[in-house]
């Protein structure tokens, strides 16, 4: 019995797979057959375009189908040497200096290769490009410290000035070109951040050495010699404002945009350090002062290094530091007390590549903080690319410790004299020519790809053979392109015969029109006017909506509408089919294949490492441990969770009378209380527990430690699968089966009572128009015969 329906099971998925491929098979037909020009039909993968003229007097040819799929090609349908075939990728190395991580006065460091390509395609063609990195040894850093003097700050601005030159020391380390620069920042001097009484302009806070506010001060240039890294975070006096948020965004833009001032090296790792222990002001808090200008991102400071504009441009967004971040190749390490710690690493999940690092109360843990988000950074390799949604581009490596390649943008585990090796899968969905940078996060060096994207044939060129200009055979009125007239304009007809205005002449010009040559075969499938044997399409009844097609058998408005979005909002619909934009697939391309759905923010791993992306959603890996979760990254038995260690307290005190521990036991072994949780506790120190019950009810709970005690807080409800109860559905099953039979049985006496008094009514009819008396029987005579005189009167 199991074998059969294994048997079935495999016959039915099969059966749908065959299904699946005659359908998409059918829809490539359908899409390739709507193409009226050979550079529309190359457009599309997989349709190949016929280049013979078919002249109007040859019969049976008038609907000859140029444009197919390759895999639909018949011996008869035309020469070889006039099928346009799917352009073979182009690539031209343009710049490829070997890897050179060794620094030389005489040859410069090379991390990337090849630097430069030039890469044909055709639209939807996908290209697998290889490219190699290597670490540099000694590769040059500018470290630019930015600190919050606010008088909050003032005890690690002492540690700091302290801390210059261990610094210097850690980092030399790690590196022999190292530099160091310092900026500070604090308020925008005006109401309501900072008092405008002129007392407190000039002394907004209590301290000795406070001094005056101001937004943003660039004290030290990127410089080599250390020591003055100590001055001038010694001269730097705090200062105060009204409220909690500072000013840091204004600081951090103008630390990045003003290269020159600051000193930034264009061939060197950009580390900007960032500390503070408040939160910050964002976009749209200026309007507060009537402050309300976006920012434009240039650079405006003095000669004393003071930022100028302050009072007219709005504090920056967060998109835009993000975009002048990756334009500048910036690493932002923000450095801040654990008070603002969920403040930051929210705002880090916004900007690329972007860290939080904890700050002890008083700094004195920066030197190591520093140098581990260094060694972190200097460890691993994240690939970018400026391509636009236009073109989709996925990444490929084996890293250094991986047996197989992977679908991956980051390696980790980077050492100097090893090379890594990863693959680009480029594939255009436009005709724009584009220069595609693809580098390395926070390096300058880059790989540059002149992509060209082939959308003609090159019979559609002058001078090529099959192009033949104001051609006979157009009528003298259009040009010969591949087989097909272009016609002039004012020219209309598949050789250009008449003008636009002219009207239906014979019916030859309506079998054009049909899509097969039969009688009843609706012209321009009722959706256009027959116009010279060519159909002009009707418009939509919405704005945008048209109908298209030789036939005019396709429109943009037909495709599937999930939530009411066309194509998902992920593609546009042509021919009544999706075609999906980048990372994007499915009938109506509600499936959604890019890794970056499935990677939680601020992580690099797709579904942390412990499950596959499906359409967008993580599968989660069970054994040999369970996860779960939005990324996979929940599970009970992980290294470090105590989850089992808790689970029969929790299940007895919040369930009583189920688990493993009595009432009694409960109260005996159990020496924490659980909550209920009220959706109120979000500390992300809280780590997520889940739990499975003998009746396959899921228990959901969290806990963590404070001062060595857990506080343990548990969902309100099991969330238990729903019981089948055998009774009901037998005897709905029956009821079923019954009532099936009784409607049968009243419709087969309906219909037997109807045809019975049909026949009824019939003979009726029949007996009526019957010509013999309705008293005797016609066939029947009697055995006497009699005679009567008609002479004979009676009396």
């Amino acid at each position: 019995m199991m074998n059969n329906l294994k048997f079935f099971f495999v016959l039915f998925i099969v059966v749908n797979i065959i299904c699946i491929t005659f359908a998409q098979n059918v829809n490539k037909n359908v899409l390739c057959g709507t193409k009226e020009t050979c550079g529309d039909c190359i457009q599309e993968d997989g349709c190949i375009w016929c280049s013979k003229f078919v002249k109007s007097s040859e019969s049976g040819t008038s609907n000859f189908v140029r444009c197919i799929v390759e895999s639909e090609k018949t011996p008869n349908w035309c020469p070889e040497d006039l099928i346009k075939y799917n352009p073979e990728p182009e690539l031209k190395v343009i710049k490829n200096l070997p890897l050179n991580s060794v620094p030389n006065k005489n040859v410069p460091i090379i991390q990337i290769s090849p630097q430069r390509v030039h890469l044909k395609l055709r639209r939807n063609q996908e290209y697998n490009l290889t490219f190699q990195y290597a670490q540099a040894v000694d590769y040059p850093v500018d470290l630019y410290y930015l600190m919050d003097l606010s008088n909050s700050m003032a005890d690690d601005r002492e540690n700091l000035s302290k801390l210059g030159d261990k610094l210097a020391d850690a980092m030399r380390k790690l590196t022999k070109n190292f530099r160091l620069g310092f900026g500070s920042f604090v308020e925008k001097v005006t109401m309501p951040f900072v008092s405008t009484v002129p007392e407190k302009l000039q002394k907004p806070c209590s301290s000795a050495n406070c001094t005056a506010a101001y937004s943003y001060k660039h004290h030290l240039k990127l410089d080599s010699d250390t020591s003055k890294f100590t001055i001038e975070v010694n001269n730097a006096r705090v200062s105060g404002n009204l409220d909690s948020p500072e000013d840091g965004f204004d600081a951090i833009l103008q630390s990045i945009v003003c290269q020159k001032e600051i000193g930034w090296r264009e061939n060197a790792t950009h580390l900007l350090v960032f500390s503070t222990d408040a939160g910050y002001h964002l976009a749209g808090d200026g309007k507060l002062a009537g402050i309300v200008e976006p920012h434009d991102g240039r650079c405006y400071l003095n000669d004393k290094g003071e930022y100028t504009h302050a009072l007219k441009f709005d504090y920056p967004s967060i998109s835009f530091i993000n975009r002048h971040v990756k334009k500048h190749n910036i690493d932002l390490l923000f450095a801040v007390t654990k008070n603002v710690e969920e403040t930051y690493r929210n705002l880090a999940k916004r900007i690329a590549g972007a860290q939080v690092g904890i700050l002890d109360n008083d700094s004195k843990n920066v030197v190591s903080l520093v140098s581990n988000v260094y060694q972190k950074l200097k460890q691993s390799v994240f690939i970018i690319d400026n391509a636009g949604s236009d073109i989709q581009i996925d990444y490929f490596s084996k890293c250094l410790e991986d047996k197989e390649e992977r679908k991956t943008k980051n390696c980790s585990d980077i050492r100097y004299n090893k090379i890594v090796t990863f693959t680009a899968a480029i594939r255009p969905t436009n005709c724009k020519k584009q220069i595609i940078e693809i580098k390395p996060r926070s390096l300058t060096e880059s790989l540059v790809i002149e992509l060209e994207v082939q959308c003609d044939c090159d019979c559609e060129q002058s001078g090529h053979k099959s192009f033949e200009a104001d051609s006979q055979y157009c009528s003298s009125a259009g040009n010969l392109t591949c087989g097909v007239c272009s016609c002039n304009s004012g020219r209309l007809g598949k050789f250009c015969e008449c003008a636009d205005d002219s009207g239906l002449s014979n019916s030859a010009d309506l079998n054009s029109c049909k899509i097969s040559n039969k009688t009843d075969e609706r012209v321009c499938s009722e959706r256009g006017k027959c116009k010279c044997g060519k159909c002009v399409c009707d418009k939509g009844r919405q704005p945008g909506e048209e109908y298209s097609g030789p036939y005019c058998q396709c429109d943009n408005f037909s495709c599937k509408k999930p939530n009411n979005k066309m194509c998902s909002g992920h593609g546009t619909c042509e021919c009544r089919h999706c075609i999906c934009d980048p990372g994007f697939t499915g009938s109506a391309c509600e499936c959604d294949l890019r890794p970056e759905s499935c990677i939680e923010p601020g992580k690099t791993e797709i579904c942390s490492g412990k499950g596959s992306c499906r359409c967008g959603e993580c599968i989660c890996q069970t054994q040999p441990i369970r996860y779960w979760g939005r990324y996979c990254d929940m599970c009970s038995d992980c290294p470090g969770q105590r989850c089992s260690e808790f689970v029969d307290c929790v299940e007895c005190q919040a369930f009583p009378n189920t688990g493993k521990y009595s009432i009694e036991e409960c109260k005996l072994y159990c020496n924490f209380t659980t909550h209920f949780d009220d959706g109120d506790n979000n500390d992300v120190n809280f780590k997520i527990c889940e739990h499975i019950d003998n009746n396959g009810c899921t228990m959901l709970f969290k806990y963590t430690y404070d001062m060595n005690k857990p506080t343990v807080y548990v969902q309100k409800e099991k969330k238990c699968p729903a019981k089948v109860e055998l009774l009901p559905i037998m005897l709905l099953v029956i009821g079923t089966i019954v009532l099936a039979g009784i409607i049968l049985l009243v419709i087969w006496k309906i219909v037997t009572e109807v045809h019975d008094r049909r026949e009824y009514v019939r003979f009726e009819k029949e007996r009526q128009n019957a010509k013999w008396d309705r008293g005797e029987n016609p066939l029947y005579k009697e055995p006497t015969t009699t005679i009567k005189n008609p002479l004979f009167e009676e009396s």
